[in-house]
């Protein structure tokens, strides 16, 4: 095994964890605004 593989496997972690992130963001701001929509009602 080389020891370089370890880093890119971190990085592709990284990554991940950075696109779930934006992700969940989304998901708050729809929950948000549906919790908004129903205090309203």
């Amino acid at each position: 095994m080389r020891k370089g593989s370890g880093f890119t496997i971190i990085e592709q972690v990284m990554v991940l964890v950075s696109e779930f992130q934006k992700v969940v963001r989304k998901l708050e701001q729809q929950v948000n605004l549906i919790a908004r929509h129903v205090l309203l009602m």
